[in-house]
């Protein structure tokens, strides 16, 4: 998962495929909070610069980070 330094981004995550099957069973079951299910099957951080991870909620947020 990656990680600016102050705080995990539990959003940005490469996932191995053989974790498919239980998250989706997590999300069947009702789980919304990736960082629960992280905890449930582990993981490694991986650091980032943070001005290299963005938060766009829309394409025009996106549009103007350019």
């Amino acid at each position: 998962m990656a990680s600016d330094g102050e705080r995990l981004q539990p959003m940005v995550a490469m996932l191995e495929k053989q974790l498919l099957p239980d998250l989706l069973a997590s999300i069947e079951a009702g789980e919304r909070k990736p960082d629960r299910w992280y905890a449930k099957v582990g993981m490694d951080e991986v650091s980032f610069a943070p001005n290299s991870l963005h938060n766009f909620n829309t394409l025009e947020q996106m549009k103007e980070s350019n």
